[in-house]
């Protein structure tokens, strides 16, 4: 007989061996169904099982074992011989999870030792599975999935070490040319980590991640220098465009006013014990309730700017500070006018946000001002917006 047959397994080539060689092998299970053969003439590759007389084909329920009549039966379990017993004490071990589907059984008039699953009404047949119910919407566990990534990336964004180097003079100007570098090189990067075959997805994600967040702080402090005009007047300090009242407390609820490249109005303040829908619902903590500060905000300049939506800084008459609070805003997102980290501002359409804070409910609102920084890189102003009830 030709040596004429090769196989693969487990991406290795093997032979040239016999017909008989490679039944062996089958038999030995040394050769699976699902591993590849060719032999020459063959065009490519096939599976082992299409290969005729390889192994040998499933049983059909013809073959099965006839129905359980009045005999001495023996079965074997672990290599261990029992019996005999009646029909009653088999099914007995079979209902009770004794006697498995894989174990061996034999009575007089068979010729060899048989699986118990083979004995028909031994073992209840598996129920064919009817076409079921269409999949479970997806909005619930992409919205929990999402929940935890964007409350850490707030998180990260909102620190104050991260806040104070993007707004410290000594740190801008180097922090510009390093962010135009990333901007440049972080295509290039991110190709080269997803194009290596030999990282894993989670390791590739570790890279991407990190150039992600910067990227975001890199957008948003970019905000107010890159869309100026000569053409458009543009005020680099605060100032009112109402005429309404400016105090050392600086605006109030309903005010409108200029703070470098945007316009500014705190349309309400309101206190909730719960934010979000049915799939993202936050409720305040003991003692706690959350401030919503619904406002507008208006590029004045010629360009598109993508701004941080959440810089806000919320202080109380003692001088505590209070930032937004990642979990209130991530539910926020299902259902109030609110951006994910960052808004994109067409030039002068007037834009509706809110942010959330979490406060003690013990501080009356008229205690509270909230603090809008310049948005830019080497914006340096501030505007205090008194809260009251």
């Amino acid at each position: 007989m030709a040596a004429d047959w090769h196989y693969a397994k487990g991406g290795q080539r093997h032979g040239p061996v016999t017909m008989e060689q490679l039944r062996q092998l089958a038999a030995t299970g040394q050769l699976q169904p699902s591993d590849l053969v060719w032999q020459k003439g063959m065009p490519e590759w096939q599976k082992a099982e299409s290969t005729d007389g390889l192994f040998p084909s499933q049983t059909s329920e013809s073959d099965m074992l006839p129905p359980l009549a009045a005999a001495e039966w023996h079965y074997s379990k672990g290599g261990q011989q029992h019996g005999p017993i009646t029909e009653e004490q088999l099914r007995g071990l079979a209902v009770s999870g004794q006697l498995q589907p894989a174990d061996l059984v034999w009575r007089k008039g068979l010729a060899d030792w048989q699986k118990a699953t083979l004995v028909e009404g031994l073992f209840p047949k598996k129920p064919a599975i009817a076409d079921g119910p269409p999949s479970l919407p997806q909005t619930a566990s992409f919205v929990s999935t999402m929940e935890g990534f964007t409350s850490s990336l707030r998180t990260f964004a909102q620190s104050n070490q991260v806040r104070e180097a993007t707004s410290h003079p000594v740190f801008k100007p180097v922090l510009i040319v390093v962010s135009y570098l990333t901007i440049c090189l972080s295509p290039i990067g991110l190709y080269l980590v997803w194009t290596t075959s030999q990282w894993t997805t989670q390791r590739k994600w570790l890279w991407t991640a990190p150039l992600l967040v910067y990227g975001f702080l890199v957008l948003g402090n970019m905000g107010g220098e890159s869309g100026r005009s000569g053409d458009t007047p543009i005020s680099s300090s605060v100032a009112s465009t109402s005429g309404l009242s400016n105090t050392t407390d600086g605006y109030g609820i309903g005010d409108e006013f200029q703070l470098g490249d945007y316009k500014y109005r705190i349309t309400d303040a309101n206190r909730r014990s719960n934010v979000g829908n049915q799939f993202i619902n936050e409720q305040a903590s003991a003692g706690a309730t959350f401030l919503i500060v619904s406002y507008t905000i208006e590029n004045c300049t010629n360009k598109t700017q993508t701004v941080l939506s959440e810089d806000f800084t919320l202080v109380d008459g003692k001088g505590r500070e209070f930032r937004p609070s990642s979990d209130v805003n991530t539910a926020l997102l299902a259902g109030e006018d609110k951006d994910f980290l960052l808004s994109e501002l067409q030039p002068g359409i007037p834009r509706r946000m809110s942010v959330g804070f979490e406060v003690p409910e013990s501080i009356p609102l008229s205690e509270f001002t909230l603090i809008i920084p310049e948005k830019g890189f080497f914006a340096s102003g501030k505007m205090r917006v008194r809260l009251a009830d």
